[in-house]
């Protein structure tokens, strides 16, 4: 959903993947870049921030506060959701939602920062579990220890 075709080199460089394996979709954001990036450190941390607040009962409209300003067009109205079976399931992450999460509920969360010549958008995949969540795949995390994002 999100293919344009790119001619010349760019930095940053923005891609999005979706892979369906065994029935299940991921999906993900990546940001590439040669020169330091302020965009890309903002969206990460609104994508940490995004990533703290997705436990049970937390309402879509509390991970969606936490998006970063401004954001990137592409990620302005479309902060995750729900991924599993389809690429796009319930809950949608978005400011005004009244969705609750629960466990055993799989999200993409994706955070984008665009300002004038700096452009970033991180994602990352997390299970919301009885005891908060795990982090399955990100993009800005380090390292990831027991499904944590650890630095």
């Amino acid at each position: 959903p999100y293919m344009v075709p790119v001619e010349k080199a760019m930095d940053p460089y923005l891609a999005y993947f979706a892979v369906r394996a065994s029935g299940y979709w991921s999906e993900g954001f990546v940001t590439l870049s040669k020169a330091a990036n302020p965009a890309k450190d903002k969206a990460a941390a609104a994508l940490k921030a995004m990533i703290a607040a997705a436990t049970p009962g937390a309402s879509v409209s509390e991970l969606a506060a936490k998006a970063p300003s401004p954001a990137h067009p592409v990620t302005a109205n479309a902060l995750g959701g729900g991924i599993g079976l389809a690429m796009e399931e319930e809950p949608r992450i978005a400011s005004g939602g009244t969705a609750k999460l629960a466990a055993g509920q799989v999200l993409s969360l994706r955070a984008g920062v665009s300002e004038g010549a700096n452009h970033a958008i991180v994602s990352a995949m997390v299970a919301v579990t009885a005891s908060g969540n795990e982090v399955s795949a990100n993009n800005v995390c380090p390292k990831i220890t027991m499904g944590r994002c650890t630095r």
